[in-house]
C-alpha cells in the first residue's frame, strides 16, 4: 500500500518538476535575438509615457519614412475588427430590416416559427443586397485607388472612403422626413 500511495505522489509531483526554472548561461549564446533593436529606460528618470512611446516607434520597423508603425497598424486593425459590429449597426438599414421582419412575424401570428436566428440571418442578407451599392462606390472610391497608389495618406482615404456611406445615410434620413 505504501508504494501504491508513494507512486501515485510521484506521479502527480514529476509533471509539476518541468516547470521550474534552470539557469542558462548568460552572453552571446543566451539569447537568440541581438539583433532587435532595446528600448532604454533610465531607472532613476521619471516615466514620461510620451518619451517611452516616441523610443518604441522609433525601435519598431515600419513600411517608410512617414505613417504609422507595425504595430499601431495591428492595434488600428484590431480596433476595426472590434467594432465592425456596432459599424454595421449603425451605418446600415440592418436594425430597419430587422424590426420590419420582426413585426411581420408578430403580425402573422407566428411568434416562434422562423426562430430569431433565421429571421437576422435573412435580415443580414437583406442588409447585404441593400447595401452593395455603397460598398461598390467606397470601393471604386477609395480602396481601389489607394492600391493603386494614387491616394498616399490614410486621411485621404478615410474621407473618400466616408463619403458614400455618409452620402446613404442622409439619404434615408431625407427618404423618411
Amino acid at each position: 500500500m505504501r508504494r501504491l500511495v508513494l507512486f501515485v505522489v510521484l506521479l502527480f509531483v514529476a509533471p509539476v518538476s518541468w516547470g521550474q526554472v534552470t539557469q542558462e548561461p548568460y552572453g552571446p549564446s543566451a539569447s537568440t535575438f541581438d539583433d532587435t533593436p532595446r528600448v532604454e529606460i533610465d531607472p532613476g528618470m521619471p516615466m514620461n509615457p510620451a518619451s517611452v512611446l516616441d523610443q518604441v516607434g522609433r525601435s519598431l520597423p515600419s513600411q517608410g519614412t512617414t505613417g504609422l508603425s507595425a504595430a499601431l497598424n495591428v492595434m488600428v486593425l484590431l480596433t476595426v475588427i472590434t467594432l465592425g459590429p456596432s459599424i454595421v449597426l449603425m451605418t446600415t438599414c440592418f436594425m430597419r430590416i430587422l424590426i420590419v421582419l420582426g413585426l411581420l412575424k408578430q403580425a402573422m401570428g407566428a411568434a416562434s416559427v422562423p426562430p430569431a436566428q433565421v429571421v437576422t440571418g435573412l435580415a443580414l442578407f437583406m442588409t447585404v443586397m441593400v447595401m452593395a451599392p455603397t460598398a461598390e462606390r467606397v470601393w471604386t472610391d477609395a480602396i481601389e485607388p489607394f492600391q493603386r497608389g494614387e491616394i498616399t495618406s490614410y486621411e485621404d482615404l478615410w474621407i473618400r472612403g466616408r463619403q458614400p456611406l455618409r452620402d446613404y445615410m442622409i439619404g434615408q434620413i431625407e427618404y423618411t422626413g
